[in-house]
């Protein structure tokens, strides 16, 4: 066994007896993992109060051959989920960016975008407004995972989309269609270009921090990111869904 020291992010942790701890961490290099911390409760010296969700460690571990869970032997805080106790949304926001890295992120995906899209999410100015963060987290964390809404075309005949009329979004083909192509009955939510707009640069990840934002466009898009990531992840679990609605409240 070689052991590996590793920036990384607690997901989740749970009690694993009376002494020892389950942690699911995203670490910076080697993806997704779970591992146990033998005796964390109890050990001051190896696991000095740095395994809280959200927080940000330098952990060292192993991972065993056939074995799913890691054996996490220490780690040192680096920086703490801050913003908790001053923002309720961002609290909200920071429990389902966390979650939904947990419970979808594939294992040992080697992908350091999503490390630094979720270390952003955390760390963001607390005065930021949480919701248009909430959508910066969807759609870059829906296209880092192979699913990102298709803005380019109309999926049916193929005519590019200039950023300009009206769209309509199609969970079915996962992306926009042209007014020709557009079912007439429903099934469809419908995009003006200053949505499709925003929501390439959210996906692109372009300064979205610096623009001004129409309150109902957001509502707009929050509704087409939660149809779209239902159409491929299916249906999520209440505990999701809990902390989305009470963010967009």
């Amino acid at each position: 066994m070689t052991d590996i020291r590793d920036e990384a992010i607690v997901l989740h942790t749970s009690d694993l007896g009376e002494a020892d701890l389950l942690v699911s961490f995203l670490s910076k290099e080697h993806g997704r993992q779970r591992g146990v911390a033998k005796n964390a409760k109890k050990s001051k010296r190896r696991f000095p109060n740095c395994l809280s969700f959200g927080n940000r460690i330098e952990l060292l571990y192993q991972c065993r051959p056939n074995r799913e869970l890691c054996l996490l032997l220490e780690a040192r805080l680096i920086e703490p989920l801050s913003y908790v106790g001053e923002s309720y949304q961002k609290a909200l926001l920071a429990s389902y960016a966390l979650k939904m890295t947990h419970l979808f992120l594939p294992p040992s995906q080697r992908e350091a975008e999503i490390f630094e899209l979720l270390k952003a999410i955390l760390n963001k100015d607390p005065h930021l407004d949480p919701n248009p963060l909430c959508l910066y987290f969807e759609s870059r964390f829906s296209k880092f995972l192979g699913y990102a809404i298709n803005l380019k075309e109309c999926l049916i005949c193929r005519r590019p989309y200039r950023f300009e009329g009206m769209g309509w979004y199609s969970a079915k083909k996962g992306g926009i269609l042209c007014p020709r192509c557009r079912p007439t009955k429903g099934g469809v939510i419908p995009m003006g270009p200053e949505e499709v707009r925003l929501l390439h640069l959210l996906q692109e990840g372009e300064n979205f921090h610096l623009l001004g934002f129409d309150r109902e466009i957001l509502h707009n898009l929050s509704k087409i990111l939660l149809t779209h990531m239902e159409s491929h992840l299916g249906d999520l679990p209440r505990s999701i869904l809990w902390l989305r609605e009470r963010l967009w409240q």
